[in-house]
């Protein structure tokens, strides 16, 4: 997996670079701090799924086990299958729009321009999942 930034390069941003025609070194660079507010605990604990004790005996249980937070989470009793897929899915989206919001401040598009694009993409990614 590559990085942009902090953040994990993901498939946005290469629709963003074709959709908007920008060379590489046009591409969004967050930096240190991307990742801060969008990890699986802070967004259980913004959502209201979690309290900090919680988190805080996650936390621990990754410092002795090790693993992914979600999955601790999971095997603790803090969190469903289904709220650490929704999670997941939410700090997909967060990290698709941070890196879109960078373009935003580097004055690459406009936020309007962001959320069409956005859709836009959805839409694209919607039409590739098999059908059942």
């Amino acid at each position: 997996m590559s990085f942009v930034g902090g953040l994990p390069e993901c498939e946005f941003i290469g629709f963003l670079t074709n959709k908007l025609g920008l060379e590489n070194y046009d591409r969004p660079n967050t930096g240190q701090w991307s990742r801060v507010g969008s990890t699986i605990g802070a967004l259980a604990l913004k959502l209201n799924l979690m309290s900090e004790t919680d988190v805080d005996k996650v936390l621990e249980m990754q410092d002795v086990e090790g693993g992914y937070f979600g999955e601790l989470a999971v095997k603790a009793g803090c969190l469903s299958h289904a709220h650490v897929s929704a999670l997941l899915a939410i700090q997909h989206l967060h990290d698709q729009l941070q890196l879109g919001e960078q373009l935003v401040v580097d004055g690459k598009l406009d936020v309007s321009e962001l959320i069409r694009s956005l859709s836009e993409f959805q839409m694209t990614q919607a039409d590739l999942e098999p059908q059942s």
